[in-house]
C-alpha cells in the first residue's frame, strides 16, 4: 500500500488531465460585441483570449494536483521560504566552487570544437537550390517590402510600421550590404545563416548546462548527447521567408544569445557580463518585438529571483546595464521615434489579439493541430512534474543554481509557448517548441545519467579510456554526415557557385510558380501559374507615373517588385484598423495618394478548412472604406483576380 501512494500525484494528475479536457468548452470569457476587427474571432463569436484561460487551466489545475499531493511525501525539501530546508537555501544547497569540475578540460573543448566544425560543414554543404523557390507572396513581403522603404525613406519606425519589429521586418538589410546586391536570394542566405547561429548557440547553452547541473560522471557523453539533441531543433529550409520555422526558428536568435548570457550569469561574478545581460533589455527592441517583451519579462523574473536571494550586487550590476542601454536608445534614435516605437507596440497589441485569433485546438479531438498541440501541453506538464521532483527531493539534492537553471527554463518555456496562444495554427505551435523540448531533454538525460542501472552500464564501458572515447567521436562525427547528407561536392558547388547563384537571381525568377503549388491560400494550375508575372508588369505599366504603392491586400511583395515604397508606413494594410491606427493612415495617405491602388487580389488566408479569415482588409475599417469609396473608383479586375481602382477626377 505504500508504495502504490507513492503513484498517488501521478494518477490524480491524469484524472486531472482528463477532468481538463473535459472542461475545455465551458472555459470561456464573454465575446466583445462592439469589436469590428475582422479575423476569425469575429467570424465566429470567440474572445481571444479563451485561448490563454484553456491552456493555463490545462496545464496548471493538473500540476497544481500533482505538487499539493506530492508534497505530502517524506524526505522532501520544504517550499516555505522561512523555514531552514527550503528548497532555495543556499546552505543546504551548495554551490561549492572548490569542487567544481573542470569543465574547460581537453575533452570538452575538443567536443565543443567538432560539433562546431561540424555544423560549419553542413551549412556549406547544404543545397542552397532551395533558396530558388518561388516567393511566398504575403510573408516574403513582409520582409521585402520595409527593407526597400527604408532604403528609400532612410527611416526606421517613423517611415514603416512594423509588424514583426524592426530587426525581424529588416533583417535582410545587413546582407544587402554585405553582398552588395538588394535580391530575395541575400535576404534568403542570410536567414538560413541565422539557423546556423542559433545551433552554435545551442551548443554552448548545453555547454553551460552541464556546468550548472554540475555533471561529475560521464560529463563528455552527456555533454555530447544533449549538444547533438539541441541542434536538432533547429534546422535548414522548414521556413524560406522566416514567419514559421523549426523549434528554435530565426526569430530566436537573439533570445538564445540572451539566455546564454543570462545562465552564464548564474555562475560567473564579472562586471562587464552583468552589464551586458543588462543591455538585452534596450537591445533586444532591434529585434522581434514579441521577443523583446520575452528578454524584458525574462530579465524581470531573474532580477526578483536574485533580490530574494538577496545578491544585491549583481542586481545594481545588471540595472546599470538596463539603465545605459536604454539611455543610448534614446540619444541615437531621438524621442520622435521613441515615441513612435511604443505607439507602435501598444497600438499592434490592442488589436492583433482579435486580429491574428486562431482558436487552440482542443487536446484529444479531431482538429487536425490537435495532436500537435496535445504533445505541447503533455510535455510542459511532464516538465513541471519532473521539476518539482528535482528541486524538492533530498536525495537528488541540487544545488541551488541548478534549481534556478531548470525553473528560468520551465518559465522560458512558457513564456515563448505564450506565441502560440493567439494564431494557434501547426506552424505557430511548431516554432514556440523549442524551450519546452530542451527542457524535456535536459531533465531526462539528468535522471538517467544519474540512475544505477545507466551508471553501471557506462561504467562497464569506461569512457574515460582514450582509446573508447576517440572510437565514439569518430562514429558520432561519420553518423552526422552520413544523416546530414554532407557531400564534399556539394561544398565546392556552393562555394564556387551557389551562392553566387542565388544572390543574383532575378526578383521575377522567384515568381515561377508551378502547377500544383499552394501557397498563402492559393493553388496554382497550369491556367494561373504564370498570372503573378503577368499582374506585376501590368500594374508596373499602368503606375509608371506614380511615385509609391498603395495595396490594401494580402499581396504584400507588391511594392517590391514594383520597385518602389508604399506611401505611408503602412505597408501591411492588415495593421491599419479601426480607431487604432486608421487616423494616422489616412493622414500620411492624403499626402501621397497615387492613381492607382489595388483593392483586391487572390492572395487571402485560407484555413485547412478552406475557410478565408476575412473577405477583405478594409471590411471593418469604416473611415478607409469611406474615403476611398469618396477618392477612388473602379478602373479593372485585372485577370479576374486583382480589382484595381483608379483615382477620381477633380470637377
Amino acid at each position: 500500500m505504500k508504495k502504490l501512494s507513492e503513484f498517488y500525484p501521478y494518477i490524480f494528475c491524469i484524472i486531472a488531465i482528463f477532468f481538463a479536457t473535459l472542461l475545455w468548452d465551458s472555459l470561456k470569457f464573454s465575446y466583445d460585441e462592439s469589436n469590428i476587427i475582422q479575423g476569425v474571432s469575429y467570424n465566429k463569436k470567440i474572445n481571444p483570449y479563451d485561448n490563454i484561460l484553456k491552456v493555463l487551466f490545462f496545464i496548471f489545475f493538473p500540476l497544481f494536483i500533482f505538487f499539493f499531493t506530492f508534497l505530502k511525501k517524506n524526505n522532501l525539501y520544504s517550499i516555505n521560504p522561512f523555514n531552514k530546508n527550503f528548497f532555495l537555501n543556499s546552505n543546504i544547497n551548495s554551490y561549492e566552487k572548490n569542487n567544481l569540475i573542470d569543465y574547460k578540460n581537453f575533452k570538452i573543448k575538443l567536443l565543443t570544437i567538432v560539433l562546431i566544425f561540424l555544423c560549419l560543414i553542413e551549412f556549406i554543404s547544404l543545397d542552397f537550390n532551395n533558396l530558388l523557390s518561388p516567393v511566398d507572396i504575403y510573408h516574403d513581403g513582409q520582409v521585402l517590402v520595409p527593407s526597400f522603404n527604408y532604403l528609400t525613406n532612410k527611416n526606421f519606425w517613423l517611415s514603416i510600421h512594423f509588424d514583426f519589429g524592426f530587426g525581424g521586418n529588416l533583417r535582410p538589410l545587413l546582407f544587402w550590404k554585405i553582398f552588395g546586391f538588394e535580391t530575395i536570394g541575400a535576404a534568403r542566405i542570410f536567414d538560413q545563416s541565422l539557423i546556423l547561429f542559433n545551433k552554435i548557440c545551442l551548443i554552448f547553452i548545453s555547454l553551460k548546462t552541464i556546468e550548472l547541473l554540475k555533471v561529475k560522471k560521464n560529463k563528455e557523453l552527456f555533454f555530447l548527447i544533449l549538444a547533438l539533441s539541441a541542434i536538432q531543433l533547429s534546422d535548414y529550409f522548414v521556413s524560406l521567408h522566416g514567419s514559421g520555422g523549426p523549434p528554435f526558428p530565426i526569430r530566436m536568435s537573439i533570445f538564445l544569445l540572451f539566455f546564454l548570457f543570462l545562465i552564464d550569469n548564474l555562475v560567473t561574478k564579472n562586471l562587464i557580463k552583468d552589464t551586458i545581460l543588462g543591455f538585452f533589455s534596450a537591445i533586444s527592441i532591434f529585434w522581434f518585438t514579441d521577443i523583446a517583451i520575452y528578454i524584458n519579462f525574462i530579465l524581470l523574473s531573474y532580477c526578483l529571483t536574485l533580490i530574494f536571494l538577496k545578491n544585491f550586487k549583481k542586481i545594481y550590476q545588471i540595472f546599470a546595464g538596463i539603465v545605459f542601454s536604454w539611455l543610448c536608445f534614446v540619444f541615437f534614435l531621438g524621442f520622435d521615434q521613441i515615441n513612435e516605437v511604443l505607439y507602435q507596440i501598444s497600438s499592434n497589441l490592442s488589436f492583433i489579439y482579435y486580429f491574428n485569433f486562431i482558436e487552440f485546438p482542443k487536446p484529444f479531438s479531431d482538429h487536425y493541430s490537435s495532436s500537435r498541440a496535445l504533445k505541447s501541453l503533455i510535455l510542459i506538464i511532464i516538465n513541471g512534474i519532473l521539476l518539482i521532483n528535482l528541486c524538492l527531493k533530498k536525495k537528488i539534492n541540487l544545488n541551488i543554481n541548478s534549481k534556478i537553471y531548470l525553473i528560468i527554463l520551465f518559465i522560458t518555456s512558457m513564456v515563448i509557448f505564450k506565441s502560440a496562444l493567439i494564431r494557434s495554427d501547426a506552424y505557430h505551435l511548431k516554432y514556440t517548441s523549442g524551450f519546452i523540448l530542451l527542457l524535456f531533454i535536459i531533465q531526462i538525460l539528468y535522471i538517467l545519467f544519474y540512475s544505477k542501472f545507466v551508471e553501471n552500464i557506462l561504467k562497464k564501458i569506461d569512457l574515460n579510456k582514450i582509446i573508447i572515447s576517440s572510437l565514439i567521436l569518430i562514429i558520432i562525427s561519420s553518423c552526422f554526415v552520413v544523416v546530414k547528407n554532407i557531400k564534399i561536392k556539394s561544398i565546392n558547388a556552393n562555394l564556387k557557385l551557389n551562392f553566387k547563384k542565388i544572390i543574383l537571381q532575378t526578383d521575377m525568377d522567384y515568381l515561377n510558380f508551378k502547377p500544383g503549388t499552394f501557397s498563402y491560400g492559393r493553388l496554382y494550375t497550369k491556367e494561373n501559374f504564370e498570372d503573378d508575372k503577368k499582374f506585376i508588369n501590368f500594374y508596373k505599366k499602368i503606375t509608371q507615373e506614380d511615385k509609391c504603392v498603395q495595396n490594401f491586400t494580402e499581396y504584400l511583395s507588391l511594392s517590391y517588385f514594383i520597385k518602389k515604397p508604399t506611401c505611408t508606413k503602412y505597408y501591411n494594410p492588415q495593421f491599419i484598423q479601426h480607431n487604432v491606427t486608421d487616423k494616422k493612415f489616412l493622414k500620411e495617405f492624403k499626402k501621397k495618394m497615387p492613381d492607382y491602388i489595388l483593392f483586391t487580389s487572390p492572395i487571402v488566408f485560407i484555413d485547412k478548412y478552406g475557410i478565408k479569415q476575412q473577405e477583405d482588409l478594409i471590411k471593418g475599417v469604416p473611415r478607409v472604406e469611406s474615403f476611398i469609396e469618396d477618392n477612388y473608383t473602379f478602373y479593372k479586375s485585372y485577370l479576374n483576380q486583382w480589382s484595381i481602382y483608379k483615382k477620381k477626377s477633380k470637377i
